[in-house]
């Protein structure tokens, strides 16, 4: 459980900071700076992700196929 709650911080974070950076580049009416934005969340949040499976979902996966 502490892995997952930790994997929603994680993704909590990376939201806000988009939020962030999204509001700078509003104002300073930068529109062309959306997408890298949005695609360097979008990798943030993937690797996230993928770190956490490999710490907790193939070490889960990996017991159960020993229990068998």
């Amino acid at each position: 459980m502490e892995g997952f709650l930790t994997l929603a911080g994680q993704l909590f974070l990376i939201l806000c900071i988009q939020s962030v950076l999204e509001a700078m580049v509003a104002r300073w009416q930068n529109n062309f700076m959306l997408k890298p934005i949005e695609l360097g969340c979008y990798l943030a949040s993937l690797a996230a992700v993928l770190q956490f499976m490999e710490q907790y979902l193939f070490d889960t996966l990996r017991a159960i196929s020993k229990f068998f």
